[in-house]
């Protein structure tokens, strides 16, 4: 799943209950069928001159915590401290 959303709705769901947060070392202990990242500004022209993130769900993510695995076939740098997202 990858979608577009401004800061202040991601603000809401997160403040609804919608989505959870954790740090990404968290994750094997979080009871979440879905994770996500939210990358701000979006990396799109379009999306970023709208005031839009990226909001991509999380495959997997290396041993170290040094990588992310991206549903849409990218890999990012990550650390243990990087906020996900999930619900």
């Amino acid at each position: 799943m990858q979608t577009v959303f401004t800061l202040p709705s991601m603000i809401r769901m997160i403040d609804r209950g919608t989505f959870k947060t954790c740090r990404l070392e968290e994750w094997k202990n979080i009871p979440g069928d879905e994770f996500f990242i939210y990358l701000f500004p979006s990396a799109d022209l379009c999306n970023f001159a709208n005031g839009d993130g990226d909001f991509i769900e999380i495959e997997d993510y290396a041993a170290d915590y040094s990588k992310i695995y991206l549903s849409n076939g990218r890999t990012i740098p990550a650390d243990k401290d990087m906020v996900v997202y999930y619900r």
